[in-house]
């Protein structure tokens, strides 16, 4: 077993020197700036009475009807996970995919449905490529005999002429019981009409290394296609949080389209312009709803100094009150964290808190502040500086190792409140204005482990990079990371470093059959999107 393992890291790594070294000096990206088109998605007018082909027709229709809307010459258009198939039946709305390199529009192939070929013309139709989720039927008639078809949530991505130039099987499933890992994990890339490179991954995929960082770290991708069905989670990983952390540290264009359901609320999509941030975002709340993105963004493999005209952010507050029916989980490892509450008598504040056990993460904080009395009228935000080294599961379907530092917003001075919002924004005050944070820890250097700067508003927005700095300083075998908020800000639920270490991550998620149609995890994230829409006081 050792010795397989060797030999298939040894076939990457030469595999990763050909794509770095050799086809950089065959192909060059024609442009320095692209146009490209994401959309936030949510199928309004689905009638449930139609058949499952009816319905999965009825939306591939629909995503192509909002292609044709767009009058602009485009590189790519992203749709979103989840927004052909959701809530249907696996095995009715599946489809086999053709082969690399093949055309199907206008195709007589049976086994290929006939929503697939559908964007195969559009393609061609509007001269750009399409990147869209599908479920992938597998017969393993190629693989060897299977006894009954294997299920993918799989990316497909056609070119401007309509061949199939790229797909990608998701390799780690959130609760998809119907669905399968594929054996091998695949590192997918594809070229545009104008030679620009993307990588593809799929919504749970960006919380791990694979193949997230073998993109970004190994092949040195600067463009990546993000679609996500995201579920958003305080303090570190609401959706737009999420986006914009990795977009800045691994400085890559990133572009997202979500599928917004009452579940996951508005799944939050965008694009990223490494660290100078969001061109745009959108965030909707959880009755839905459907909005198109059209931008023209720089090309980071052949442009690294620009200008970048990052627009400021609607008014907090009046987004903020839109969200109030916004589902949100709570990291339930915030109850392990180690914290010390802000005194909201002091204006300067430095502390060090640490947290884990055999590993020790120690994170300080330096925060200014001033507080007006007065205002604290209504429900108003308190603080608490926290911690955490260790192991943490996500809906009970994978264990992950967590490094974080957060000043995180709490309803009360106890940490059992942390991470979560008042159900009513407009009943809301905020005495606390933050003039500076710094937070800062000392992580081991290691290419398993990565850091993020992590914010979030009320508006589950993040702060715009333009606000903050991020730095680190490394040493032989240890890395410094400085997150600071450079101006005021009152409206703030977090601040501070996500860090992964995926040398402690479970290697095998809880991933039953997949003819269990929910899992016990599941059902606990329905129940508390269920508890989430009640009234509820929290004073």
């Amino acid at each position: 077993m050792i010795i397989i393992i060797k030999l298939k890291l040894k076939m990457f790594q030469i595999w990763a020197v050909i794509n770095i070294l050799i086809i950089p000096t065959i192909t060059f990206a024609d442009v320095i700036n692209y146009t490209a088109a994401i959309i936030e998605y949510h199928a309004d007018s689905l009638n449930y009475s139609w058949s499952v082909d009816e319905r999965v027709m009825w939306r591939a229709k629909d995503h192509i009807r909002i292609l044709d809307s767009i009058t602009e010459e485009l590189e790519i258009i992203l749709f979103p996970e989840k927004s052909l198939y959701y809530q249907e039946n696996v095995s009715l709305s599946s489809t086999v995919i053709p082969k690399i390199s093949e055309k199907i529009c206008n195709s007589s192939e049976t086994s290929v449905k006939e929503y697939l070929k559908l964007f195969s013309c559009a393609a061609i139709r509007k001269n750009t490529s399409i990147a869209i989720n599908v479920i992938e039927q597998d017969n393993c008639t190629l693989n060897g005999t299977c006894e009954s078809p294997i299920y993918y949530n799989t990316v497909v991505i056609f070119d401007n002429n309509g061949y199939l130039s790229g797909r990608y099987r998701k390799w780690n499933l959130f609760g998809e019981y119907q669905l399968s890992k594929p054996k091998e994990m695949d590192i997918t890339t594809i070229k545009t009409k104008h030679n620009v490179t993307f990588g593809i991954f799929n919504c749970f995929d960006i919380i791990f290394n694979q193949p997230s960082l073998n993109l970004t770290r190994d092949l040195k991708v600067k463009n990546i296609l993000f679609p996500n069905h995201w579920i958003s989670e305080l303090p570190y990983l609401t959706a737009l949080q999420a986006q914009q952390m990795y977009a800045h540290e691994n400085n890559i264009t990133l572009l997202v389209s979500g599928k917004n359901s009452p579940m996951s609320g508005g799944s939050g999509s965008g694009i990223y312009i490494g660290e100078k941030g969001p061109v745009e975002t959108i965030l909707i709340g959880g009755k839905g709803g459907t909005k198109l993105l059209v931008k023209t963004v720089p090309n980071l493999e052949t442009e690294d100094n620009f200008d970048l005209n990052i627009t400021e952010d609607e008014d907090i507050d009046a987004l903020a009150i839109k969200l109030d029916d916004f589902f949100l989980l709570r990291d339930l490892s915030m109850d392990d964290h180690t914290s010390i509450p802000l005194k909201e008598n002091q204006s300067n504040i430095v502390e060090q808190v640490c947290n884990g056990d055999n590993v020790k993460i120690c994170c300080n904080f330096n925060i200014t502040m001033v507080v007006n009395e007065t205002a604290k009228l209504m429900n108003y935000y308190r603080y608490h500086m926290a911690a955490f080294n260790g192991i943490r599961s996500f809906s009970g379907i994978r264990n992950a190792s967590i490094e974080a530092c957060g000043l995180v917003a709490c309803l009360n001075e106890s940490l059992s409140s942390c991470a979560l919002r008042f159900p009513n924004y407009t009943e809301v005050s905020w005495p606390i204005t933050f003039k500076s944070i710094v937070v800062e820890a000392n992580f081991t250097l290691d290419q398993s482990r990565i850091q993020y700067p992590n914010s979030l508003l009320s508006s589950l927005k993040p702060i715009l990079p333009q606000y903050t700095s991020w730095e680190k300083h490394e040493s032989k075998e240890s890395i410094i990371r400085r997150h600071s908020l450079n101006k005021n800000e009152s409206r703030l639920l977090s601040f501070g470093i996500f860090g992964r270490d995926f040398n402690r991550d479970d290697l095998q998620d809880n991933h039953s059959s997949r003819s269990e149609m929910l899992s016990g995890s599941l059902l606990v994230i329905l129940c508390l999107y269920l508890v989430s829409t009640l009234s509820i006081n929290y004073r």
